[in-house]
């Protein structure tokens, strides 16, 4: 199961969390609600402070905060061809993905055969508008959705519901609460629950700076009663060769998260190196077929059932 994070937005043309905190900023600041003084101040502010004051400003103003445009995602798509190939060779490898990401770039099928030729060639020739399932209401997370196919899980939203958006400390409290002592189960944690005890799952884009994102997700889905995890879980994560060192340490830290760290060398080619890594990755794994996918979710029933004892 693909668990997508910021990194393959960013290389299909989407601004990181600062880029995307400074367009939000820039957009109070056009609507005058803000000076030069206050962006500066703003600037010095973490990107997620920074986009949660803002966001609070505007609705206190009631200003309307465009957050499609400040996502580059006007238009829905990419022309970018690092990130497109890269979203092509992820419908190789899958087809029901789970994210972290608002943008739309999981949602929509490719349009072209991919290089190798996989899954993606026979949809490629979808309309632009063609889309898998798009699951970003908390009561749609569910872990029957997951065979279902054709699927994105936007665990924090996505952008054709910019209400919907966790993006502050505050959407990030009331998305994660913690059911355990309640009679009200957040149905979150339990698809993040019963996901990583049953399913292998790949952390690809997520870097450094969302670590704080994919500790929250492993630590709060650990918080449940199936502590035994009985899959496997890797992170892709790029470093540069004289990053040795640093390489072993996090490979240590995401030990403790019970994540084997798949590094890849990003000297020649930097973050683009992991469409390369995703290329060989195609030519190895496919989406499961109907037959297959029936027979997992056979497999899966006694399992879940389990979580009702």
């Amino acid at each position: 199961m693909p668990f997508v994070g910021a990194g393959l937005s960013r290389l299909a043309g989407c601004p990181g969390w600062d880029g995307f905190a400074n367009r939000v900023v820039e957009q109070l600041r056009r609507a005058g609600q803000i000076d030069c003084a206050d962006v500066d101040h703003l600037a010095r502010t973490p990107p997620r402070t920074r986009l949660s004051i803002a966001l609070a400003l505007a609705r206190d103003a009631a200003v309307g905060i465009d957050l499609a445009d400040a996502l580059n995602q006007g238009a829905g798509s990419t022309s970018d061809p690092d990130g497109a190939h890269a979203y092509k060779l992820l419908s190789e490898i899958a087809d029901t993905f789970v994210t972290t990401n608002y943008d739309h770039l999981l949602d929509l099928l490719p349009r072209g055969p991919t290089s190798a030729g996989g899954p993606a060639a026979a949809v490629g020739s979808g309309a632009p508008d063609s889309k898998r399932t798009i699951l970003h209401n908390p009561s749609d997370f569910t872990f029957g959705a997951l065979d279902s196919g054709g699927a994105v899980f936007h665990l924090h939203g996505s952008v054709a519901d910019p209400g919907g958006l966790v993006i502050t400390t505050n959407d990030y409290l009331r998305r994660y609460a913690n059911d355990r002592r309640g009679a009200r189960e957040n149905p979150v944690l339990t698809f993040l629950d019963d996901l990583f005890r049953l399913r292998t799952v790949l952390f690809l884009g997520y870097g450094l700076e969302e670590l704080e994102i994919l500790q929250l997700l492993v630590n709060k889905a650990r918080g449940g009663r199936n502590r035994e995890r009985t899959q496997t879980h890797f992170v892709l994560q790029g470093f540069f060769s004289h990053e040795f060192r640093r390489a072993n340490l996090m490979r240590r830290y995401y030990r403790d998260l019970g994540i084997h760290l798949l590094p890849f060398r990003t000297d020649f080619n930097g973050d683009s190196q992991i469409v390369a890594v995703l290329e060989r990755y195609a030519t190895q794994l496919r989406p499961a077929d109907a037959e297959a996918a029936a027979l997992r979710s056979l497999i899966d029933v006694p399992a879940l059932l389990e979580d009702d004892d």
